[in-house]
């Protein structure tokens, strides 16, 4: 007697075939399940294909199991396989489809109108910048979170400006200061690693303010920023206090720097009347580790352990949600931080004063929670590193209102030293390579280019947003990603697929049958010349002392 083999005693088998004929039209509802939520565009495109491919491969491997031979059953087993392959190409289609609305439905749409702030009187404003450390847009009441993390910030919206799309030049804040106090992309500064010191020979807003004759004052948290890296070039005074994250249980307490503003400020408005005053505050909340002093520690949360010190590092490999809610008890607690310096300036009310006050409030990036599968930031420049809060106070409440044209760090000095030269003056503004944040120049149709510069891990990444569409370059890698930010403000759904990726760096002109890949090689080009602006500086090297170097190591950094 001849020897059967496996497949063929499978192929014999009644109890397979029948199993087959059950499971065919389970795989062909399961199919179209997926179709339609692919659809909807109720997940990423990309990975709903992944999954029904990877179905109807299975299907065809089931299939040279199955009783094919039989009459009975290849009818139905050759319509289930039909079904199949018609839903296989309806996933192509849906995705062709879905790239195309994303494609067509991107821009970010003008305003309609500019700012036609006129002051009412011809004295120079006072400047207050107050930078919020590693806070995300939409852990924000005012721009659309559900908790209620930023009820002063959500009250002192309603009478400014607030732009919907604001972006960080870097997801790092040695350069994104950089960048803010000088009005220059990384490239061109050069801030970017941690050792490195703001270059003497660039031009800060401090240093125009004091030309234009404002007395100026610094209170730093962040020791990244402290003197040691000559971010205080251009202040008459720089206080600094890096004690808020130091390694004990309870956080030590912050009414003393608190109060020292307050104090400052006091004297400041007493003779604004002969002298306007530049303020800068820098709070290092919400920056890891997370640890909001009582009562705030338990208020997103319960248990035991509230006030306890929680670093990123200690949550790497496990659920986000604890450092989530201890995030929004940080950002809880600045916020109330921040309602003092609102409210001594006049910015929560209509106050008749001698010289008017411009607040404009920024963050210098955001935080990752997993969206890219990290923690933490500095590791990229997606959606939720460089999407930052940005508000505009002009005295009186002028101008307050949603504006949806892009804006970026770069654009502050620019709109600081307009509104201290006089709206519409055409002065120096110190080099800067942005727009006023008031101008009618900036438009739905500029650009808003960034870059992470830091060698090692393929971290490398240079972006460029415009009309609604984000191009990533991992510059180690020659990999292109390209997303729709005003309909995936996270990156998460990546428009082109490999092969045009590949296309579009080799130059190739697939742009006829890729509406994405025409989109990316457009932006592509635009990149290079923001590229080119480079500008050959080497970064000199810090010489800490052994205090800042603690207070550093504490925050996380290290080299």
């Amino acid at each position: 007697m001849k020897r059967v083999g496996v497949v063929k005693r499978i192929n014999r088998s009644r109890w397979f075939s029948a199993l087959g004929l059950v499971l065919a039209p389970v795989f062909v509802l399961a199919l179209a399940v997926i179709d339609a939520r692919m659809l909807t565009d109720a997940m990423p495109t990309a990975a709903w294909t992944g999954i029904g491919v990877l179905l109807w491969a299975i299907w065809l491997v089931m299939l040279a199991f199955l009783g094919w031979r039989a009459t009975s059953s290849r009818r139905v087993l050759g319509a289930c396989t039909g079904a199949c392959t018609a839903l296989l190409i309806s996933f192509a289609v849906s995705w062709v489809h879905g790239t195309a609305r994303l494609v067509e439905n991107s821009e970010l749409t003008s305003d309609g109108e500019v700012c036609a702030f006129e002051p009412s009187s011809d004295k120079p404003p006072n400047v207050v910048l107050v930078l919020v450390d590693t806070l995300r847009r939409d852990r924000l009441g005012l721009y659309g979170y559900r908790r209620d993390t930023s009820a002063h910030l959500d009250a002192f919206a309603e009478r400014s400006m607030v732009f919907e799309n604001g972006f960080a030049q870097s997801p790092s804040t040695k350069a994104s200061i950089a960048s803010i106090f000088t009005g220059l992309f990384p490239n061109q500064h050069r801030a970017i690693y941690n050792p490195d010191s703001l270059a003497d020979d660039v031009s800060t807003l401090a240093e125009e303010l004091s030309k234009r004759g404002y007395r100026s004052a610094a209170f730093v948290e962040n020791p990244m920023i402290g003197k040691e890296f000559n971010y205080h070039q251009g202040f008459d005074r720089w206080s600094e206090d890096f004690s808020r994250h130091t390694p004990k249980k309870e956080s030590p307490k912050t009414e003393a720097f608190d109060d020292e503003i307050q104090k400052w400020l006091s004297e400041a408005i007493r003779e604004e009347s002969q002298t306007p005053y530049f303020l800068y505050v820098h709070y290092i909340d919400p920056h890891s580790p997370y640890s909001a002093p009582k009562p705030y520690s338990n208020y997103y949360r319960s248990g035991e352990g509230g006030g306890d010190v929680l670093r990123v590092g200690d949550q790497r490999d496990k659920d986000t949600s604890a450092l989530s809610d201890r995030y929004d008890e940080e950002i809880r607690f600045i916020d109330d931080r921040v309602a003092r310096i609102l409210k001594r300036v006049g910015a929560t009310e209509s106050r008749a004063r001698d010289r008017e006050t411009v607040v404009l409030f920024v963050s210098d990036h955001g935080e990752g929670f997993k969206e890219h599968g990290k923690l933490h930031h500095s590791y990229g420049v997606y959606g939720e590193l460089i999407r930052v809060p940005l508000l505009v106070h002009l005295p009186g409440g002028a101008c307050a209102g949603r504006v949806r044209r892009p804006a970026q760090h770069v654009d502050i000095l620019p709109t600081l030293l307009r509104l201290a030269d006089g709206v519409g003056a055409e002065g120096d503004v110190g080099g800067s390579v942005g727009a006023g944040l008031l101008d009618a120049s900036n438009d739905s149709s500029r650009a808003a280019f960034g870059e992470h510069l830091r060698d090692g891990r393929g971290m490398r990444q240079s972006y460029l947003i415009r009309v609604g569409h984000k191009l990533i370059e991992n510059i180690d890698y020659g990999v292109l990603e390209l997303y729709a930010v005003t309909h995936d403000p996270h990156d998460q759904r990546n428009l082109l697929l490999p092969w045009e990726a590949a296309a579009v760096i080799a130059g190739l002109p697939i742009g006829a049958l890729s509406p994405a890949a025409a989109i990316a090689s457009e932006r592509l080009q635009e990149l290079r010349v923001y590229q080119a602006l480079a500008v050959d500086r080497v970064a000199d090297e810090a010489d800490i002392d052994d205090e800042t170097r603690e207070a550093l190591k504490n925050l996380g950094y290290v080299w």
